[in-house]
């Protein structure tokens, strides 16, 4: 997902489009540098993870995020103040959830990589970014079914699909 993202923020950028990025303060700094060489902006946020999984990590990692809300909208809202955006992606649900008091349906739109499993607690999470997002953005057509299965409008869900050239295709074989 890193990796496409990264792409993306290529494409745009040479399209002349200005890119900034949120990213978070966790993980290993590769993903900073790297956007940071091909971004406008890029901000660091303490955004992270949230989960309902009785686990001992998974509880101490979504109370660790609690203690971090509020310097993450103060960093936030500051972001939107400053930059502006006509347009938000986001690529992770965790951090859609985080944000949702701060989400736009004619800005935002969640550009989804993985399956969603058909339970009752995502479909209730699910239907709260459909009323904020205008676009759920899936790089599959089984991510899409995944979002159809929770209950999520066709209207609201259009398929864009991950990609590579071809190695082999006639128009990259060496001549």
């Amino acid at each position: 997902k890193e990796i496409v993202t990264l792409e993306l923020i290529k494409v745009l950028r040479n399209a002349g489009v200005s890119i900034g990025v949120v990213t978070s303060n966790w993980g290993n700094n590769e993903f900073f540098r790297r956007a940071h060489e091909c971004a406008n902006r890029i901000v660091r946020a303490r955004i992270g993870f949230i989960s309902i999984t009785p686990r001992w990590d998974s509880i101490r990692m979504t109370l660790h995020q609690l203690i971090y809300v509020p310097s993450l909208y103060f960093v936030f809202e500051s972001i939107l103040r400053k930059w502006k955006p006509k347009h938000i992606v986001h690529t992770n649900w965790h951090h859609l959830l985080l944000l949702l008091p701060f989400l736009r349906p004619g800005r935002d739109l969640f550009w989804l990589h993985e399956v969603i499993p058909r339970r009752r607690h995502y479909r209730f999470v699910f239907h709260c970014f459909a009323r904020r997002i205008g676009m759920f953005v899936p790089v599959s057509q089984a991510v899409a079914n995944s979002l159809l299965d929770l209950g999520i409008p066709e209207a609201k869900i259009t398929v864009v699909r991950n990609g590579i050239a071809d190695p082999f295709s006639p128009a990259r074989k060496p001549s």
